[in-house]
């Protein structure tokens, strides 16, 4: 098959999906008990981020001058809706579920974690300041576009993200106790919950024992071998159109001879 074919397959939704999406949960959380303590927003899940900017509509920030940063948190949800809109444009447009366009997308979300990760390394940004303004906002982009890409992968046990709809889901599910093989949904939002948690324990872990740099780059690297994994995926071969095939609904068009005037 061409490598050009290849690229612009459409992707299944396979057990891999799965497994993709998991890894992605794993830096969702990561990076989000890294920024929570170091910047005072959330990246990756905006529900937080929204009920700091309520508590700063309500004039709460002299209160809790260590919790409420409502232009932090308006920074985080502008560039999430940012990445939201630029990622929802370029999937609609060239395809939601080529592969070639969610390769890329992955692959710039990393390039972004390492522009991040080099800015605070080399203290060109220095965390919980003025400067961090710009890391807000490139994060927030990421997982903008990262919530908007997962909902095309067909999985919507594994969002990824928030974790507080699959906890609902699980414990609402009417087959909770059935067999392990009888109930994948079921399997799908376990593995998700668990590997968000184990994601918040690294993230803290090395933010802890070493710096915020680390839990950055750990989550760009991430991003990329995501990336790479959607090159395993398998694909939906389309057929190729062959000279004189009609599309459903059109009609064939007939050539007609040429029409010869005639002279008296």
């Amino acid at each position: 098959m061409p490598f050009a074919r290849f690229l612009t397959e459409d992707i299944q939704s396979p057990w891999r999906i799965d497994c993709i999406l998991l890894v992605l949960a794993f830096a969702s959380a990561m990076v989000d008990t890294m920024t929570l303590p170091t910047i005072k927003v959330f990246v990756a899940n905006n529900t937080g981020n929204l009920l700091l900017l309520g508590l700063g509509a309500a004039g709460l920030q002299k209160q809790y001058p260590e919790l409420v940063f409502p232009d932090r948190a308006g920074c985080a949800l502008a560039a999430s809706w940012f990445g939201s809109y630029l990622t929802g444009q370029f999937i609609n447009y060239f395809g939601k579920r080529r592969r070639f366009t969610i390769f890329t997308e992955f692959a710039f979300e990393s390039l972004l974690i390492f522009i991040s990760t080099i800015l605070v390394y080399t203290k060109a940004v220095v965390l919980n300041t003025k400067t961090d303004f710009s890391i807000i906002f490139l994060l927030a982009w990421v997982f903008g576009s990262q919530g908007v890409i997962t909902k095309t992968l067909g999985v919507p046990q594994i969002p990824a993200q928030v974790v507080t709809g699959a906890m609902a889901d699980l414990w609402s599910d009417p087959k909770l106790l059935a067999p392990l093989r009888q109930n994948v949904p079921r399997n799908q939002r376990v593995a998700f919950i668990v590997v968000f948690f184990a994601g918040a324990c690294v993230g803290g872990t090395v933010l802890l024992k070493v710096n915020a740099e680390l839990v950055l780059l750990l989550t760009a690297i991430l991003k990329l071998v995501v990336a790479g994994l959607f090159f395993l995926v398998p694909g939906v071969e389309r057929p190729e159109k062959k000279f004189g095939d009609v599309e459903k609904g059109q009609v064939a068009s007939v050539d007609k001879p040429p029409v010869v005037q005639q002279t008296a």
